[in-house]
């Protein structure tokens, strides 16, 4: 995963809301990494995504051959009023 990615991850998942990127920085964020991978140069963001890319397949997803996957309905009970 790129690095640029990782911490723009870590700073939404931040436990404090406040400190939380608003939705515009996000947003400017995706346009600019975009923007670096349509451009014909070797610059360092392009070179992180089209690496993940290449990682992305070779990476293993197994699934326990003893255990059903598959949806449940919960049914969530708020507090008494």
């Amino acid at each position: 995963t790129p690095e640029c990615y990782k911490k723009l991850a870590e700073r939404c998942m931040n436990s404090d809301p406040n400190k939380r990127p608003i939705i515009t920085i996000i947003s400017s964020s995706i346009v600019y990494w975009l923007d670096a991978i349509e451009q014909d140069d070797d610059n360092e963001i392009k070179k992180q995504f089209l690496n993940a890319d290449k990682i992305i397949p070779k990476l293993e997803s197994s699934i326990h051959p003893r255990h059903m996957y598959t949806s449940k309905l919960i049914d969530i009970v708020g507090p008494e009023r």
